[in-house]
């Protein structure tokens, strides 16, 4: 488990509380500060005309860091050659089902199954259910990467969709351009506010 938090942040400490019973392996992988891009690094790794073709209006700094953190996360997966990987971000809340949930059962061929979903809509028949949760495959985009189980062809994937970022980390490709999936109803929570996915539809 690779847990992406801003070094000296209170938030450290507050994830590896929760994370105390987890019986596997996992580790911090620090943030990018979006106080301290320089001038070089914002024109060389972001494209502001891209982003609002994308996006609709540019990212400020912290949402460029943001991005460009889990990038690192999506890299460290493939430097280690890693079949998945689950990728939190320091603000999850992992909720009661988090711990039992059956990891390897994920779909075959996934790119993503994010864990956490403010928005978007999801085909309504399930394509999957583990557990308590059913995996839906999305029908639109979907907001928020707090948590999420990233294969090895999806971080391939996402790491070539931010050589430049031109969207912000939730995500660099919408889920119709790549095996994007959905834990229903949410896996892990948010510490600033609970959150509920839309509707599904057909």
């Amino acid at each position: 488990m690779l847990v992406i938090s801003l070094p000296g942040s209170e938030r450290r400490s507050r994830i590896a509380a929760r994370l105390e019973r987890w019986p596997g392996a996992w580790e911090f992988v620090d943030a990018v500060d979006g106080a301290l891009l320089s001038t070089e690094t914002l024109r060389t790794l972001y494209d502001e005309r891209a982003t609002i073709r994308n996006f609709g209006r540019p990212l400020a700094p912290a949402e460029i860091a943001c991005a460009l953190s889990h990038r690192l996360a999506y890299g460290i997966v493939l430097q280690r050659n890693l079949a998945s990987a689950i990728i939190l971000e320091d603000d999850a809340v992992p909720g009661v089902d988090f711990q039992d949930f059956p990891f390897s059962q994920a779909p075959e061929d996934f790119d993503v199954v994010t864990f956490y979903a403010r928005s978007g809509l999801v085909r309504k028949r399930p394509h999957r259910t583990l557990g308590s949760h059913a995996v839906h495959r999305a029908a639109s985009k979907v907001r928020y990467a707090v948590g999420y189980l990233l294969s090895l062809r999806g971080a391939k994937t996402f790491l070539d969709a931010t050589k430049i970022i031109s969207n912000p980390a939730d995500w660099p490709l919408h889920p119709q351009d790549c095996s994007f999936f959905v834990a229903v109803p949410n896996l892990v929570g948010h510490e600033e506010e609970d959150s509920q996915l839309d509707a599904p539809r057909n």
